[in-house]
């Protein structure tokens, strides 16, 4: 005889032995048996609390906190431990930002500005004043160089506030 009780937060599947009337008791961890509307139920709650708590925050000014290199909740610490490696969470609220991925998305947006910045200027003072080659490698090799390393770390913070204001974790297995 299988006893199903309790379903919140955990099951506790109660198993009656026959033969020795002992009552072995097992708890599960919820995620193991939910069927789909316990889940459905659980991303629905998790939005609504994703809501109350980002009403306060302007999509712009995550963002902007992000570009900063800021926490998009508090904008009071810093974003990133190193570089390009964001902390797990956030010293002041707490807030978690380690567990977003935002993969090529920044490397993309800082081609997209580089590359709209860049090419003009080139074409430009190809245009004008038709300086030798070598000018150009020793101008535009490390204007792109220094560029990227400055633009990229900001365009990562706008990607990850973004995505945090909007609940998304950058995995596959996403629902929304």
């Amino acid at each position: 005889i299988i006893d199903i009780t309790n379903l919140n937060p955990y099951i506790n599947i109660a198993i009656y032995d026959i033969a020795s009337q002992d009552n072995l008791t097992f708890t599960l961890q919820k995620n193991l048996l939910m069927n789909n509307f316990e889940k459905r139920a659980m991303i629905d709650v998790e939005k609504k609390f994703r809501k109350e708590t980002h009403a306060k925050i302007s999509v712009w000014q995550c963002i902007s906190r992000g570009i900063l290199k800021k926490c998009p909740n508090c904008g009071q610490d810093k974003l990133y431990k190193s570089y390009l490696k964001a902390q797990k969470n956030c010293p002041k609220c707490s807030v978690s930002l380690g567990a977003i991925k935002t993969d090529d998305f920044a490397p993309w947006i800082t081609i997209v500005i580089l590359g709209h910045i860049l090419i003009p200027a080139g074409l430009l003072l190809e245009r004008t004043l038709s300086p030798p080659l070598w000018v150009h490698f020793s101008i535009w090799f490390p204007t792109t160089f220094l560029g990227t390393l400055l633009i990229l770390p900001m365009a990562k913070g706008g990607i990850l506030a973004l995505m945090w204001h909007l609940g998304l974790k950058g995995d596959e297995n996403q629902s929304f």
